[in-house]
C-alpha cells in the first residue's frame, strides 16, 4: 500500500517538554493528524498507560495527538507501540507505523526500509529518496460468513 509521504512542513524539532515532572525528548510532525514520537529504550506497559494519555490531551496539541513509542532494535529494525487519541492504547497501526519509520529516518536512527514490530504482527515501511512510503504486510483471514438477501 502507498501512503503517501509526510507533508513537505514536516519538522525535526526535540522539545524537552515536562509532563507531570517527566522530561523526555519527543519529535512532532503533521499530516492529516498530529503524531508525537518517543524514542525509549524498552517497551514498557506501564509507562506507556502513564505518558500517553498525558501527550495525548496536553494543552500543546489542542486537537490531541497520536503517540508512537518507538524502540530501535538496529539500523533496519523497530519495534513500536501506539496511544490513539479518542482510542488508547492499539496493539498496530498502519498510519503510525509508517510515522514511526520516518521519525526513525529523520532522526538517523534507521535506514529507509525498515521492518516494524508491533503487537499484532509485523510490517513492513520503505520510504525511497523522494518517494512515497510503502507499507507492506501479509492479510489474514479472521472470520467468514455469508450474507442473507433481505
Amino acid at each position: 500500500m502507498h501512503c503517501g509521504g509526510p507533508d513537505n512542513n514536516t519538522k525535526q524539532t526535540w522539545d524537552n517538554r515536562n509532563f507531570s515532572r517527566t522530561q523526555f525528548p519527543s519529535f512532532h510532525r503533521r499530516r492529516s493528524r498530529k503524531w508525537s514520537s518517543l524514542f525509549v529504550e524498552e517497551l514498557d506497559d506501564s509507562y506507556i498507560e502513564k505518558v500517553g494519555p498525558l501527550l495525548e490531551r496536553h494543552p500543546a496539541f489542542p486537537h490531541r495527538t497520536n503517540v508512537e513509542f518507538i524502540h530501535v532494535l538496529g539500523d533496519r529494525e523497530i519495534e513500536v507501540a501506539f496511544w490513539e487519541r479518542g482510542v488508547g492504547r492499539t496493539y498496530a497501526s498502519g498510519t503510525g507505523s509508517c510515522g514511526a519509520t520516518v521519525a526513525s529516518i529523520l532522526n538517523g536512527k534507521t535506514g529507509r526500509q525498515v521492518l516494524v514490530h508491533t503487537k499484532a504482527g509485523n510490517l513492513t515501511v520503505e520510504w525511497p529518496e523522494n518517494g512515497r512510503l510503502k507499507l507492506t504486510s501479509t492479510a489474514n483471514i479472521v472470520a467468514e460468513g455469508n450474507y442473507l438477501e433481505a
